[in-house]
């Protein structure tokens, strides 16, 4: 999957903003990448903006009816019969089961990664305080 500030949003909404800076971290930020692309193009649809109406100080926005953007290619007719092929057959192959496994599978082990990395909390109670760990409530 191309980087694009799109891209980007897309793993940040899967994988959160924490900060993975060593080669383990990196590698498990990078894996999801393929399951994400295969999820959000075969599987999300969207809409997209056709235009824009404007009545004064109002704006209306007005969008196309939601598709995937895998579906958007096939109505195409500027896409070669060959890439639309490719499309459908990689289609057939999914499961959508095992993109959300591998998805899952990742957000958790990086979540761990985050867990261990923060420092003790400390937190008041009465005139006490208490240094959780994370493990305690």
């Amino acid at each position: 999957m191309e980087l694009t500030r799109e891209g980007n949003s897309v793993i940040r909404k899967f994988v959160g903003y924490d900060r993975h800076d060593t080669y383990a971290e990196i590698d498990l930020v990078k894996r999801p990448y393929k399951a994400l692309h295969l999820l959000v193009n075969w599987f999300l649809p969207s809409q997209k903006l056709l235009h824009m109406e404007r009545g004064g100080s109002h704006i209306t926005k007005v969008y196309d009816q939601a598709q995937t953007p895998c579906a958007r290619m096939l109505t195409r007719e500027d896409v070669s019969e060959e890439t639309k092929n490719k499309l459908r057959s990689i289609a057939t192959e999914l499961d959508l089961a095992s993109l959300y496994h591998e998805i899952l599978l990742c957000q958790e082990q990086l979540d761990e990664i985050a867990k261990r990395r923060q420092p003790p909390s400390i937190k008041k109670r009465g005139n006490y305080a208490y240094i959780l760990d994370g493990s305690t409530a």
